[in-house]
């Protein structure tokens, strides 16, 4: 599949950055690092486990490490 048309114009009143984002999440982590970032709401409503930055950061690095020992690069996953 290639996408030959956008249904939708290019947004130009905000800056694009050239950064990943864990280039991102580093980058905040370092300078926010007990800031609260992520909160984890129920299907009931009740608010569960919260996230710092620095926290998020690590989780997220070790998630990635994780997939990289299952999947190997360009690998499909079929759900």
């Amino acid at each position: 599949m290639s996408l030959t048309k956008a249904y939708f114009s290019a947004q130009t009143d905000y800056p694009v950055w050239e950064i990943t984002v864990d280039g991102l999440l580093q980058k905040i982590a370092a300078n926010y690092p007990n800031q609260e970032a992520l909160v984890e709401v129920k299907l009931n409503g009740e608010l569960g486990r919260r996230w710092s930055y620095s926290a998020l950061l690590s989780d997220s690095e070790t998630l990635a490490l994780v997939l990289s020992t299952r999947f190997k690069p360009g690998e499909r996953v079929v759900v």
